[in-house]
């Protein structure tokens, strides 16, 4: 059965293994031999995250910063990915959260872009980071009941 669930101390190997493995493979922009095994728990610090769990197995994560309604990280395990595990976190973080969610996503990470856009994302302003150009983006708030 797959759910959605917050995500907890069991998950924190399965979490790090899908930040790394994701990033890993598709961020070509940044270098990779700097990733580590802590980084996702030190980069997702007082965020809410969330997990889409089948039968027991994380597929993928979702991590809030509540105070700016900003989509910190959404990752998919690389063999899971196509599946729509990201459409339902990202659809799950939509109607849990009263308000419109933020998010940057690298320009260079084009899946990403049309994932976003494909799903209403509005672009809001262009910004860098670390001088890697960033596109600012909104998401619309979804009918908590639908």
């Amino acid at each position: 059965m797959i759910q959605i669930r917050p995500a907890d101390p069991d998950d924190e190997a399965a979490l790090s293994r899908i930040y790394n493995e994701a990033r890993r493979a598709q961020f070509h922009w940044m270098d990779v031999a700097t990733i580590r095994e802590g980084d996702f728990k030190r980069d997702s610090e007082d965020e809410e995250v969330f997990v889409e769990d089948r039968d027991g197995e994380v597929l993928g994560l979702i991590a809030i910063w509540v105070p700016d309604s900003f989509v910190h990280h959404l990752f998919v395990a690389p063999e899971h990915q196509g599946q729509g595990t990201g459409s339902r976190l990202l659809e799950f973080a939509q109607r849990r959260y009263a308000w419109p969610l933020h998010l940057k996503c690298v320009e260079a990470n084009e899946r990403a872009l049309a994932f976003y856009k494909q799903r209403g994302g509005v672009v809001l302003e262009r910004g860098f980071h670390e001088e890697v150009p960033f596109l600012l983006m909104e998401m619309p708030l979804l009918d908590a009941e639908a």
